[in-house]
């Protein structure tokens, strides 16, 4: 059965062939072939075949249909943690492919494979998915096998030129961070890592310093994991006041870069959402601080993304899956220091008042709506506010949360049509975002659902502005325009839709 498998699967190709078709053909064959070892029969005899002709290959096109199709097969929910087991202890899948993804680096050869973001973020989601399955003991053991290998001098500690935490070493060796981070955020709160202080300080200058994106991004979002996780001891609150000193220093520099500002910012949110997340003590100070760094000239608007990312679910490491440190109801908790972030927005500058503004509508989007609409009334001056700003993400926001607000009919904006209706007409004309006049005729048209003589006076003014909504240049925008103007002309007439 394995030799027809195999011979229909069409398992051989030429060797170091370049041709496209023979690529395609590949790429089909190993998708076929992780496809069927899922099945037990031929999951010992397809699987370390697989992985060898991944690490044995150095034409792109091959070693890219390998590594995502291997990508896939681990990802699926039928594989399950017997897939990964076998991949792990068997076939040793986590330590060869993190190893050779580490001397193709040192070696400096074959950079269509090594230097490829895609494939090395690829190769860390198998490590990854992989190893969360596994036991403590064996996450510990791998813990212990590659710490010296980015902390010391690499596979080789003749070669003291391998320095992948540096930011000063080339980027496509900085970004080997990434199989780091996949090796030690989905390992077990137990398992321990040593030295822990050492190594989150040096990834902590390797995401401030470095100029490279993704090694930037991963990181910070490894140091957060790492936090997130780490026992809550004195240790743990000594390194947290390093890292907050060390951060607001960076960040008081006059002449810092915009991009180490940006990446200091970046890091400042990733450590404030893993200390949210968990309730630790420390989480007032860092919060407080992000919530103050929104007047920063520079980097307020990048700030305010923070708060984004603090809102965001289902992180891709720093979650249940990777035995995160997460308290129910942390998004609900971190909202309730919104009557903070709105007396500072009274008392900035103007210039940098929509940063508050975004960083509010970013807290809105992530708290269930029951939890908006005990806080709406006070909030409704800030919503107004945010309608008459220029800024596209916030208009966004707050529209997409009025839309949801007036689906459901909520009572608090049922005094206030006066007030919003005409923004939302203004903004069916805004000239910078085709999304901004769709999301501005929807709210438009869900207003609609309210109690038809409430509308009835606003009827005439609207139909006559929504007309020339007709005329947009895109058919969406003129698509949507046709049905909200509709409604609001059968407002009051016989054919009005029934309201509930």
């Amino acid at each position: 059965m394995e030799a027809v498998v195999l011979s229909r699967l069409q398992w051989n190709t030429d060797p170091g062939s370049e041709d496209e078709h023979n690529a395609l053909v590949v790429a089909r064959c190993l998708d076929a072939l992780c496809a069927v070892a899922v099945a037990e029969p031929f999951t010992e005899y397809l699987v370390p075949r697989i992985l060898s002709f991944i690490t044995g290959k150095y034409q792109a096109d091959e070693c890219s249909a390998g590594i995502r199709s291997l990508r896939t097969l681990v990802e699926a929910p039928e594989s399950g943690s017997k897939v990964h087991t076998y991949l792990c202890v068997q076939c040793g899948a986590v330590s060869g492919l993190v190893t050779w993804w580490l001397h193709g680096i040192q070696e400096n050869r074959y950079p269509q494979i090594f230097c490829n973001e895609d494939l090395l973020v690829d190769c860390a989601t198998i490590v990854s998915t992989i190893l969360r399955t596994q036991s403590e003991s064996f996450q510990s053991d791998i813990v212990t096998e590659f710490i010296p290998y980015f902390l010391d001098s690499g596979l080789n500690p003749e070669e003291n030129n391998f320095k992948p935490l540096m930011a000063s070493s080339s980027w496509h060796v900085t970004q080997s961070v990434v199989l780091l981070e996949a090796l030690l955020s989905p390992v077990r709160q137990d398992v321990n890592i040593p030295p822990l202080s050492c190594l989150v300080m040096q990834l902590q200058t390797l995401a401030i310093h470095t100029s490279h994106p993704l090694t930037s991004r991963s990181a910070a979002r490894f140091v957060a994991s790492l936090v997130n996780k780490a026992h809550d001891d004195e240790p743990l609150a000594v390194l947290l006041s390093n890292l907050l000193v060390t951060l607001l220093d960076t960040l008081d520099q006059d002449d810092i870069p915009v991009m180490k500002a940006t990446n200091a910012v970046n890091l400042f949110a990733w450590l404030t959402k893993a200390l949210v997340m968990r309730g630790h003590r420390q989480t007032d100070i860092w919060v407080g601080k992000l919530i103050a760094m929104l007047s920063h000239d520079a980097v307020g608007t990048c700030v305010a993304e923070g708060f984004k990312l603090i809102m965001i679910q289902n992180e891709e490491y720093m979650n249940s899956d990777n035995y995160g440190n997460i308290r129910i109801l942390y998004r609900q908790r971190f909202f309730q220091t919104f009557p903070e972030l709105v007396e500072h927005y009274h008392h900035a500058a103007q210039p940098v008042r929509c940063n508050f503004l975004i960083a509010l509508a970013y807290m809105l989007q992530g708290v269930p709506r029951v939890v908006l609409t005990m806080s709406l009334p006070e909030l409704i001056p800030l919503l107004v506010e945010s309608l008459e700003q220029s800024k596209v993400v916030l208009l966004l926001s707050i529209l997409e949360i009025l839309r949801d607000l007036l689906e459901s009919k909520h009572s608090v904006l049922e005094g206030h049509i006066q007030t919003f209706l005409p923004r939302f007409l203004k903004l069916t004309r805004f000239q910078d975002s085709l999304k901004v006049r769709i999301a501005a005729l929807q709210c438009a048209l869900q207003m609609c659902n309210y109690p038809t003589h409430l509308l009835l006076p606003y009827k005439q003014q609207t139909v006559h502005e929504l007309g020339s909504c007709l005329d947009d240049p895109k058919r969406l925008v003129r698509q949507q325009a046709v049905s909200t103007r509709s409604r609001w002309y059968l407002i009051g007439a016989s054919g009005e839709p029934t309201k509930t």
